[in-house]
């Protein structure tokens, strides 16, 4: 008999073609980088954390991010949840796949809902690229991309470094700078890590719902449609989403119905950083004790809450406590610091251009500190 295949496993299939022919010599590897009460894995495919390991308040060192626990997985995943990687040339959405520039329509590859719009750069994006290793020593690494005019149909050839390093006493930080080499092109990135920062070890519970959240910064968020693409408008934060003050994401998560698209309950949006100085975000568990704070130069944060895990997607064996094997619904969190989504196609918002002539850089900083809340 023939068995049907569905779409997500075709489009899986035909992208795994497409990066076999692409990087047919090259076998994913792993870097490790450390300092005092900080170690960190990464992959130089999709240039992800694989894992960060930090004390919780018992002083034991636990894994906080989720993974694979070898890089030849983050070649060949299926599905793929773009697992600590960098996402780009254009992190998140593009409405319909296409922008203008000085008059001219470009169509870029529409990789999600049914061919509707462009997620993370389109069907290869960074995340499924393999990145050079410039530069390695004990507390830091660095990666290079060179993307070539017209692939994924972006306009003009950018290169990207993406520096991560870590400091004594548990800090990460990200520095990615990207250059236009020739003509006008978007460029918008963000680093896609997943968390949980009781790395499922919390007997009481393998979700992030009694997580801390805080967005101090945020009064407003992009709103957007039953797919998720930006409309325009710019929303005011009400009780669901409002964490201008610390929250328990569990507290109004069941109440927050559609609020990730048509038949989904939960949190993916972004948030408007415009407010004040500091941390864009602080994110803390009182069962393991450990606090993290994200300080970004970024002017928007995403906030996902894993409503798309369906228990499918494997743990790490360090994460499988309690009999746990898998990933649940809710079971861990995603922060993008990025720009406003789909600015390009929305130059009524008047911020900072995400088009970037020849010579022209952008440039994300992003502080992670790793604390323990008492």
């Amino acid at each position: 008999t023939t068995e049907m295949k569905s779409p997500a496993f075709l489009l899986a299939f035909f992208v795994a073609l497409c990066i076999h022919s692409i990087d047919a010599d090259r076998t994913p590897r792993f870097y490790s980088i450390k300092a005092k009460g900080i170690n960190a894995d990464f992959t130089d495919y999709g240039a992800a954390i694989a894992s960060l390991w930090v004390k919780n308040s018992k002083g034991k060192m636990i894994d906080v991010v989720l993974g694979y626990n070898t890089p030849q997985k983050y070649f060949n995943d299926v599905p793929h949840p773009y697992y600590g990687a960098v996402v780009g040339r254009y992190a998140n959405r593009i409405r319909n796949g296409t922008f203008v520039i000085d008059g001219k329509t470009f169509n870029v590859s529409k990789n999600e809902n049914g061919g509707k719009n462009t997620l993370h750069g389109g069907a290869i994006g960074y995340d499924r690229r393999f990145f050079d290793v410039k530069f390695h020593n004990r507390t830091s690494i660095t990666f290079q991309l060179f993307d070539e005019a017209g692939f994924m149909g972006f306009p003009g050839s950018v290169v990207t470094s993406v520096t991560y390093s870590v400091e004594d006493g548990g800090v990460w930080n990200i520095k990615m700078e990207s250059t236009s080499l020739d003509v006008k092109t978007p460029i918008m990135l963000s680093s896609h890590a997943y968390w949980n920062l009781d790395s499922f070890s919390n007997p009481k519970t393998s979700t992030i719902k009694d997580h801390t959240l805080h967005l101090p910064r945020s009064t407003r968020r992009i709103g957007v449609d039953s797919i998720l693409i930006p409309t325009g408008e710019l929303l005011v934060n009400q009780k669901i989403n409002n964490f201008t003050s610390p929250k328990r994401i569990g507290q109004d998560l069941y109440q927050a119905v559609g609020n990730c698209g048509l038949g989904c309950t939960g949190y993916d949006n972004c948030y408007i950083v415009d407010q004040g100085e500091g941390p864009v975000a602080s994110a803390w568990s009182s069962w393991s004790g450990i606090r993290l704070d994200i300080y970004s130069n970024q002017p928007a944060f995403q906030f996902y809450s894993c409503n798309g895990m369906d228990g499918k997607i494997p743990l790490k064996p360090s994460q499988m406590n309690y009999g746990r094997r898998t990933v649940p619904k809710y079971g861990c969190m995603v922060f993008e610091v990025e720009g406003w989504v789909d600015a390009i196609n929305h130059p009524e918002w008047k911020t900072p251009s995400q088009i970037f002539d020849k010579g022209e850089k952008s440039s994300l900083s992003a502080r992670y500190v790793f604390s323990i809340k008492h």
